[in-house]
């Protein structure tokens, strides 16, 4: 399976913020071994603008760390698994399913 750096910056972003810090960043860097992590990278940023272009046209803008990781997913041809579709659903020719 695979994730991306921008989903494993937001997990040690929640880590470092929990009362029991040290055990939850332990967590986190266990969890992302049993992952491949796929990176942002110099093409991933131009469709992470064309992501970006095409939400704001449509008046319907997500996170900055979303597009980017929808950018990833539709550079390296992966799913997306999210609990929340309705907010990467904007994002024309991305594969998502519901968690």
């Amino acid at each position: 399976m695979n994730t991306t750096a921008i989903n494993a910056y937001e997990l040690f972003q929640g880590a470092l913020l929990h009362s029991k810090k040290e055990e939850s960043i332990r967590k986190v860097e266990i969890l992302l071994d049993s992952f491949r992590t796929l990176n942002f990278t110099g093409p991933t940023s131009w469709i992470a603008t064309e992501i970006y272009a095409q939400l704001r046209k449509k008046g319907a803008m997500i996170d900055l760390e979303d597009i980017c990781i929808a950018a990833i997913a539709k550079l390296n041809d992966e799913m997306i698994v999210t609990r929340n579709i309705k907010h990467f659903s904007g994002i024309k020719d991305l594969k998502i399913q519901k968690w």
